[in-house]
């Protein structure tokens, strides 16, 4: 999507060149397959494991520092490659969309700032709380796990987010920009008077 912005803002005529099918087709295949790797060698390393602290996961879905809550043996590997895989997905995926917007603050300079602002804003306001969470769930050492913190922030990324994306997304059209402001004046006006 930083991709997509960066295109359609700074080479706008150029943009069916700059986004081909082909392209969109290989990004989202390469998010799946980095996706299907990283997962398949925690499942791998995890079934290596003995678990004997019961099988019930302390969480609302199997993740991986939870299995790792009932291996009875070592698993500094697995974390070492937790924090390995996923803070290099996070990290190079998070540097792309940083390097796309500032190539967009680069190129519209002081006097596109306010435009660019509203086209990107909406897509850097969900990447900020979609990757604030994920850090806070899988970037972090391995004696501070806290179940429920991680059920919260796991429902967060998980149900709240995704919920909260049309709504992001469709602030940028200036007429849900206008009811939603009809409708706030409204309120206050109400509770006001």
């Amino acid at each position: 999507m930083a991709y997509d912005r960066y295109a359609a803002i700074c080479r706008p005529l150029h943009y069916q060149a700059a986004v081909p099918p082909r392209l969109c087709r290989g990004l989202v295949l390469g998010s799946y397959a980095a996706g299907a790797a990283s997962a398949a060698v925690h499942s791998g390393l995890a079934f290596r494991l003995p678990f004997c602290r019961g099988r019930a996961l302390d969480h609302f879905f199997c993740i991986i520092p939870s299995v790792l809550e009932l291996a009875c043996a070592d698993t500094s590997l697995n974390q070492a490659l937790l924090l390995a895989i996923c803070g290099a997905i996070q990290s190079v995926t998070l540097l792309a969309i940083l390097a796309s917007y500032g190539l967009i603050l680069g190129a519209v300079g002081r006097a596109g700032l306010r435009r660019a602002a509203s086209t990107c804003g909406s897509h850097l306001a969900a990447v900020a709380v979609l990757y604030g969470t994920i850090i806070f769930m899988y970037l972090r050492p391995e004696g501070s796990y806290a179940a429920q913190a991680d059920k919260m922030a796991a429902a967060f990324y998980t149900v709240v987010i995704p919920t909260l994306n049309p709504a992001i997304y469709s602030l940028r059209n200036a007429d849900v920009k206008g009811a939603l402001a009809r409708r706030l004046r409204g309120r206050s006006h109400v509770c006001g008077g």
